[in-house]
């Protein structure tokens, strides 16, 4: 979808207001220790010769967006065009930057599946997520 173009690809209004879903992601991206969590991914990450051609931490915010808002991999791609704040959460940058499409999001999918990796970091952001 390079080349796509949307409303979003604008710049934000400087609105004191934040939509609840950016106050959302803001929280969870203070309190998830995104950097510690990326480490386990890592190993299995630099050996997918295919999927590396985003950051890590990149791609396992954007699964957590999946897994958090019941999202394809095919609906995330387009929120990530979309949504100022998923696009921010992801640290995705600017709206010049490639974007990941839904073959690049399902092959990072299926790398966490596959790797027994996907249900037990999960359940670390759940556990961290009741603490706070």
């Amino acid at each position: 979808m390079v080349g796509r173009r949307s409303l979003a690809m604008f710049k934000k209004p400087k609105s004191a207001k934040m939509s609840r879903k950016g106050a959302f992601l803001e929280i969870m991206n203070a309190i998830i220790p995104w950097k510690a969590l990326c480490a386990t991914i890592e190993p299995y990450y630099a050996n997918d010769q295919e999927g590396s051609s985003f950051e890590l931490e990149v791609m396992f915010r954007i699964y957590f967006l999946q897994h958090c808002f019941c999202l394809s991999d095919r609906d995330v791609e387009g929120e990530l065009y979309d949504s100022y704040a998923m696009r921010k959460f992801s640290k995705l940058g600017d709206w010049e930057q490639t974007t990941p499409d839904e073959v690049v999001i399902q092959r990072f999918r299926n790398l966490l599946e596959a790797n027994g990796l996907a249900k037990d970091l999960i359940e670390r952001i759940n556990t961290i997520v009741a603490q706070n």
